[in-house]
């Protein structure tokens, strides 16, 4: 036992929060996918993130941009209305704290997707293989209602040119059949997304009996 707080000890520790600086801009691939009997639909659209301001604490705002939506059922791609760019700003650990982020979603999908693609850091450093649990607020019904989400750090990966930070996780909230789990991979040392696949199975959209299975993935080019 000793030998093994002493490996542990040495092991290196990892800042997983994200630490943006004014003007940086990331652009994404977005790719959402509902498999459900009897079809699937494929929405796919671009992401663009800018970064307009930091404040001491590290908490940071953000410009959201989403252009060039399409939607593709039965074979057929149609053109998506386009949205006005959105101001949102986040807590140092990537809590979302605007309100109209975190509670006037009502439909299901926007909860879905606001609980899942917003990652939350540990608050300290931490090791390889470490594991931490966030609950987002957000509203009470809807996807999930208030899921925890359990994180755990699975590794850095490396490559020739770049390393990241790999995020298993997992979303539950006591016997609802809705789950999910997903991986994101943060681009070393400033810990920015680079890519999100997230899986959520059984869902189904409020006021209806489909139930689908529903992949995401967010890639940056």
């Amino acid at each position: 036992m000793a030998l093994l707080a002493a490996l542990l000890a040495m092991a290196p520790q990892y800042q997983l929060a994200w630490k943006p600086v004014v003007g940086e801009t990331h652009s994404y691939s977005v790719s959402v996918r509902f498999d459900y009997d009897p079809g699937a639909l494929d929405i796919e659209s671009d992401l663009t993130l800018k970064v307009l301001s930091v404040d001491p604490k590290g908490n940071y705002r953000l410009r959201v941009t989403s252009k060039n939506a399409t939607a593709k059922i039965g074979g057929e791609t149609k053109p998506l209305d386009e949205q006005q760019p959105s101001d949102q700003s986040f807590a140092a650990d990537g809590t979302p704290l605007d309100r109209s982020v975190r509670e006037e979603n009502k439909d299901g999908f926007s909860d879905l997707l606001n609980h899942l693609t917003v990652f939350q850091a540990p608050p300290h450093a931490i090791r390889v293989g470490d594991s931490w649990q966030n609950r987002p607020s957000g509203p009470k019904t809807g996807f999930l209602g208030t899921p925890w989400i359990t994180y755990r750090f699975a590794e850095i990966v490396k490559s020739a040119k770049s390393s990241y930070a790999k995020v298993r996780y997992e979303a539950r909230h006591g016997l609802d059949p809705q789950a999910a789990n997903g991986t994101l991979l943060l681009s070393r040392p400033n810990n920015a997304l680079y890519r999100l696949v997230v899986s959520i199975l059984h869902f189904k959209p409020e006021g209806t009996a489909v139930e689908a299975t529903v992949d995401v993935v967010v890639q940056e080019k």
